[in-house]
């Protein structure tokens, strides 16, 4: 099932869940989520903007990748290819900061190398949960 046809069913699962209560129960954030997948499913599907080979891809028992060979095959047997929609960067708001800064100065480390360390792997793993 593409991601299309999954906003779609959920579409219409609201759609019938309203009708069915009659608008009892129908909230605002209801209305929030049609209105956003209606927008979405009007939206126009992307075009791949290249195709590749199939390629054909050999694990070992482990689950590692120990062998891959293009499939030589008819055209029409080629995969298209789509670009990684581009996200915006999340960056930290202030509350954010003065929170990770509480929780360093926690950890009875003193005001040190140690603790400079603590508070950039902090930082640098937030960033990395709000951008992925």
């Amino acid at each position: 099932m593409t991601d299309r046809e999954l906003m779609q069913q959920a579409l219409d699962c609201l759609l019938a869940w309203e009708e069915e209560s009659s608008g009892y129960g129908w909230s605002i954030s209801d209305q929030e989520c049609v209105e956003a997948l209606r927008a979405r499913l009007e939206q126009p599907e992307p075009e791949p903007v290249a195709w590749t080979p199939k390629i054909e891809r050999l694990y070992d028992k482990n689950g590692f990748l120990f062998h891959q060979k293009i499939k030589r095959t008819p055209s029409s047997e080629w995969e298209d290819y789509y670009p990684e929609p581009q996200r915006e960067w999340q960056g930290l708001t202030e509350n954010e900061i003065k929170h990770l800064w509480y929780e360093a100065c926690q950890t009875n480390l003193e005001l040190t190398s140690q603790l400079i360390v603590h508070l950039a792997r902090n930082i640098e793993a937030k960033l990395k949960e709000k951008n992925t």
